[in-house]
């Protein structure tokens, strides 16, 4: 993972030169100056365009401000951070509505979402303590509802992307024929061109043409049964399959339900 992550930060992958990305400040309590990383702004040379890129400057900027927005230090960088591992469903990624701070999750005496940023800086009660179980109800209750219409459109999406895929497939085909034909039209001028009484070359020349003909015969009996079989296939969705994707939609909530109960009887025998 450090190599990914070198990687990721190197500006070389995006075709960079740079001198001068860390300095020497004094962060130690001993006052002893340490090697730290400067902000990409206070790099003191970058040459782009220097080397092969493997991405552009601007995906490299994209993905510094993601790594910067994903480090869970939100006291010093007040970054976005990523979900955390736990039995709270929105555990890393909640955010007080009173004073704006990150909320932590509390598991002792059963989840709880407990904002503590202003009691930790300033010794100031608890802004807020919410009862996980509830909230997570209503987001998983809300994000089912939200997938539900959307089956239908992704499954015709998938349709339409399988038909745009064999179209390109069957018009490649086509040219192949094409080709397959010419090569065959040219093998049969070639024999008739042959002396005859030149019976090695007339030989070879002919056993070139059955061989073209041969190939052009396997191309066409390919396509024209993949033509067949997407002619067979309904353009849109029929009705027995847009009934049995809505099925299976309503029963999206208990699959969810009965994955949430194996995650709580599977997460204690893990810790055991």
């Amino acid at each position: 993972m450090p190599a990914v992550t070198d990687m990721l930060k190197n500006p070389a992958y995006a075709g960079a030169f740079v001198y001068g990305r860390k300095c020497f400040r004094a962060t130690s309590p001993s006052g002893r100056p340490q090697k730290t990383p400067r902000p990409m702004p206070e790099w003191r040379i970058v040459v782009k365009d220097k080397y092969p890129a493997y991405v552009s400057w601007e995906t490299f900027e994209k993905v510094q401000a993601i790594l910067r927005d994903n480090r869970s230090d939100y006291l010093r960088v007040k970054g976005r951070g990523v979900p955390r591992d736990g039995a709270a469903l929105l555990h890393g990624i909640t955010w007080c509505g009173e004073c704006g701070h990150k909320m932590v999750v509390r598991y002792k005496g059963g989840s709880q979402y407990v904002c503590n940023h202003l009691r930790q800086q300033h010794d100031v009660p608890e802004c807020q303590c919410l009862r996980a179980a509830p909230i997570d109800h209503q987001v998983a209750a809300a994000f089912l509802e939200a997938v539900a219409p959307a089956e239908i459109e992704a499954l015709a999406k998938a349709r339409k992307m399988r038909r745009r895929a064999d179209d390109a497939l069957r018009h490649a085909q086509e040219q192949q024929i094409q080709r397959l034909r010419y090569k065959v039209s040219l093998a049969e001028r070639q024999f008739n061109r042959v002396d005859p009484d030149n019976r090695l070359v007339a030989a070879e020349l002919e056993r070139r043409w059955e061989e073209a003909l041969l190939e052009l015969r396997q191309a066409e009996e390919t396509l024209k049964g993949k033509t067949d079989a997407s002619l067979r296939e309904p353009l849109g969705i029929d009705s027995r399959l847009r009934a049995k994707v809505v099925a299976l939609g309503t029963r999206l909530p208990a699959v969810w339900s009965i994955g949430q109960r194996l995650a709580s009887i599977v997460r204690p025998c893990c810790a055991a």
